[in-house]
């Protein structure tokens, strides 16, 4: 604990030489007792001069001076005792007693050196008075001054041990409340963070609210900068999907680079606690050096987070290159386990939110979603599909009967597209699929391999049928009318007996044709 924080110390000047003040006072009562002065004159004047030097202490800012000024106090008080001594001509004891209130004043609130020098000028005082009244020779004040030293020394060794054993109390009570405090703080901290982790449902908003948390969390306030990244791993490649930077302008975009590029990846997702890293990109190659630069990922804590199938890391840095403790690891391993949690909810939810659950395809909203945000310029095809004999499967066999053909009509329209195609179920028995980018042939391919793989679903010993409409989308074109004039193949078909494939030309005209026998037989 450094002095200026010291519990027993009394800053000022002012401060420390109270008690001298005080005590002058009854100097000066001590020094009007009809003691043998030598000379009236004499004491008068010293009386006086030492009120103006006690004026002086008050009056000038010491506060200012050096420390090496804070002893002239203690001398002047001695020196004050000397005088008492000197006018009475001889070693009072009564008066010797009087010197040790500044060596007991600096054993409690001053450093070693004030003590020192007060006892010190307490001693030069004594031999002083008793060298100049013959005390020394004549033997009579060798015994009184060697006790005197002995209790002295003795005195100040207790109240020295006494202020160190009760200043080390104190500052072990005090590191304590300090490290309650930041528990408290951490704890309401970590819980006012997973509160708003769990209140959002939105995976994406999970990730940043996660990496501000974990920024000012784990960095200590006076950090210049804090920062906090998540990247995604995928194999060899690996990506940078967020990215928190407590100055906005300095956020990094979303990059993908070589997973064996930051080795430091892969190390995260090995262990199951945080690891410290400190990255010497001398020591590595040339693009790797370049991916940690770029990224400002050379020191810091790091952490893998697995949610939902997706391998996350989690790391925070120091712009000011703070090495960091075993705690902070410990602190965003705790924390790790609340963003994990908190992702797996999320994203759990916007599976469901996105997903039909019967068929496990996208429901309609996904669709329409996924719809609207396709670009203008952009080709491709919607296809419109409707199950012709839900009813009768329904009626006949019952819902749970229903329920399988569809489940198995959206097998068959899964394993008809790509997988970059998306497949929904927009309704009770429609569905409907975006088939990127696909010629005229593909796409009355695809419809073809649809319906004839529905025809191979069998329910309570009726076969699937399916009616197909789909309609191309041309760059500039709305896809809602595009929708539109699918679903209106799509009932054409229905009409001309089901089972059909119905293709809406750029007009919106339809041409209805029955499925090709090499789709059947495919």
């Amino acid at each position: 604990m450094s002095m200026q924080s010291h519990p027993l110390r009394r800053d000022g000047l002012v401060g420390r030489t109270r008690p001298f003040l005080m005590t002058f006072a009854i100097a000066s009562a001590i020094a009007l007792y009809p003691y043998r002065f030598g000379s009236v004159a004499w004491v008068v004047g010293g009386l006086l001069g030492a009120i103006a030097a006690y004026a002086l202490v008050l009056a000038v800012p010491w506060d200012r001076w050096p420390r090496l000024l804070s002893p002239c106090t203690s001398l002047l008080f001695v020196a004050v005792v000397g005088a008492l001594m000197a006018g009475k001509g001889s070693v009072d004891m009564s008066l010797v007693a009087l010197l040790l209130l500044p060596i007991l004043w600096n054993a409690l609130y001053g450093r070693p050196w004030e003590m020192a020098v007060a006892t010190a000028g307490a001693a030069a005082a004594i031999l002083a008075v008793a060298y100049r009244f013959g005390e020394i020779t004549g033997g009579s004040i060798a015994q009184p001054l060697l006790v005197w030293t002995a209790v002295c020394c003795l005195i100040t060794y207790a109240i020295r041990r006494l202020r160190n054993d009760l200043a080390q109390a104190l500052e072990t009570r005090e590191t304590m409340i300090k490290t309650r405090e930041t528990m408290i703080k951490q704890s309401a901290a970590f819980d006012l963070a997973a509160t708003e982790l769990y209140s959002t449902l939105d995976p994406d908003a999970v990730v940043k609210i996660g990496l501000q948390a974990a920024a000012h969390l784990i960095l200590p306030l006076e950090e210049s900068v804090k920062e906090a990244f998540f990247f995604v791993v995928d194999g060899a490649t690996a990506s940078l999907i967020a990215h928190y930077n407590q100055e906005p302008e300095d956020e990094l975009p979303e990059t993908s680079f070589a997973t064996s590029d930051i080795p430091l990846l892969e190390r995260a997702l090995s262990q199951g606690t945080a690891c410290l890293f400190d990255i010497d990109t001398e020591s590595m190659d040339r693009r790797g050096a370049d991916v940690v630069t770029s990224l400002r990922i050379t020191n810091g804590v790091a952490i893998g987070i697995r949610a939902e199938g997706i391998n996350g890391v989690l790391a925070v840095t120091s712009h000011d290159r703070r090495p960091f403790s075993t705690a902070q690891g410990e602190q965003l391993t705790s924390f790790s386990t609340i963003v994990s949690l908190a992702l797996s909810r999320a994203m759990q939810h916007a599976a469901e939110a996105t997903t039909d659950a019967l068929t496990g395809l996208a429901n309609r909203r996904e669709f329409n979603n996924r719809l609207a945000t396709m670009p203008r310029d952009a080709r491709y095809v919607l296809l419109s599909m409707d199950v012709d004999s839900l009813k009768r499967v329904n009626d006949k066999a019952g819902h749970a009967a229903g329920d399988e053909l569809l489940r198995g009509v959206a097998q068959a329209l899964r394993s008809s597209v790509r997988g970059s195609d998306i497949a929904a179920r927009t309704g009770g028995d429609e569905f409907c699929a975006i088939l990127d980018q696909p010629t005229a042939a593909q796409a009355r391919a695809v419809a073809d391999r649809v319906v004839a793989a529905v025809r191979m679903v069998s329910v309570g010993g009726m076969p699937g049928s399916v009616s197909v409409g789909f309609a191309t989308v041309e760059s500039g074109q709305n896809p809602a009318d595009r929708l539109a004039s699918a679903d209106a193949a799509m009932y054409r078909a229905k009409r001309a007996g089901g089972s059909r494939v119905s293709e809406a030309d750029a007009a919106g005209a339809l041409r209805v044709e029955p499925v090709s026998r090499r789709a059947v037989a495919s």
